[in-house]
C-alpha cells in the first residue's frame, strides 16, 4: 500500500461536490408542471365542451346530482341492513 493512500482517497472524496438534493427536486417538479398544466387545460376543455351530453350513464345531466348522492351513501345504507 503507498504512503498516505487513504488520506489523499479521503481528500479526493472530500473534494467531489455534493449534489444538492434540493435543487434536483426542485428542477423536476418544474418540469413535471408543464405536462400537468397541459392535462388539466385538456380535461377542462373536455368537460366544458361535453357539458350537454349524459354524465356517467344519466340520461339527464339533472339526474348526475341524485346519481353520485346514491353511489356516495351505497355504503352506510348496506351498513343498516347489517344491523
Amino acid at each position: 500500500m503507498p504512503y498516505a493512500f487513504e488520506k489523499r482517497i479521503v481528500a479526493l472524496l472530500a473534494s467531489q461536490p455534493r449534489p444538492d438534493v434540493l435543487a434536483l427536486w426542485s428542477a423536476a417538479l418544474w418540469r413535471a408542471a408543464v405536462p400537468c398544466v397541459a392535462i388539466v387545460l385538456v380535461l377542462g376543455a373536455t368537460s366544458f365542451l361535453g357539458r350537454g351530453r349524459a354524465v356517467s350513464g344519466a340520461t339527464n345531466v339533472e339526474e348526475f346530482p341524485q346519481d353520485f348522492e346514491q353511489t356516495m351513501l351505497a355504503a352506510v345504507d348496506q351498513s343498516r341492513e347489517v344491523w
